[in-house]
């Protein structure tokens, strides 16, 4: 379920780059960002439909993940922007770092839990992934912001490097 759409995006960036060019690559990459978002959104989307009976029939496990998802990312991404600005990250790399910090893994706390505990408590862990895409997602929607808040730093303040000499 996760192999074929990544194979596909590849195939078919191939196919377009070999049949026109790669330059035409160029042009269509709006449409290249929008289908491999809806097809991400798609595929998680299916992975949590297979499972919607028992997500359905304990909700009320879903609540705290929630809550606590909430509170953790909308304190985690701005100390994480600041953080990064303030130590002289570029923007590129502190997208990078802010995605690696806040959308962590989870497959290992699952298989633990199953292992130890049984089925029923992966649920939250397993249903995390689907409250932060759409976290994730809203913070990629702030990148002109991000970006220019960034973009700010040299007028602001010094940015640390090796010293002149």
């Amino acid at each position: 379920m996760l192999i074929l759409p990544i194979v596909l995006a590849v195939l078919t960036r191939w196919a377009i780059a070999w049949t026109k060019g790669p330059q035409a690559l160029k042009s269509i990459r709006p449409v290249l960002g929008l289908s491999t978002m809806t097809t991400m959104l798609t595929v998680v989307g299916m992975i949590f439909f297979m499972k919607a009976r028992l997500l359905v029939s304990h909700w009320t496990l879903l609540i705290p993940l929630l809550v606590a998802t909430v509170v953790y990312l909308v304190v985690m991404l701005p100390l994480i922007t600041w953080l990064d600005r303030r130590l002289g990250v570029s923007y590129g790399d502190h997208m990078g770092i802010a995605f690696l910090s806040t959308g962590k893994n989870n497959g290992t706390a699952i298989a633990i839990a199953v292992l130890a505990f049984g089925p029923l408590v992966a649920i939250p862990a397993a249903t995390l992934p689907l409250f932060q895409i759409v976290f994730l997602v809203g913070y990629v929607n702030l990148a002109p912001r991000v970006r220019a808040y960034f973009a700010r730093r040299g007028a602001e303040e010094p940015v640390p490097g090796p010293p002149a000499g």
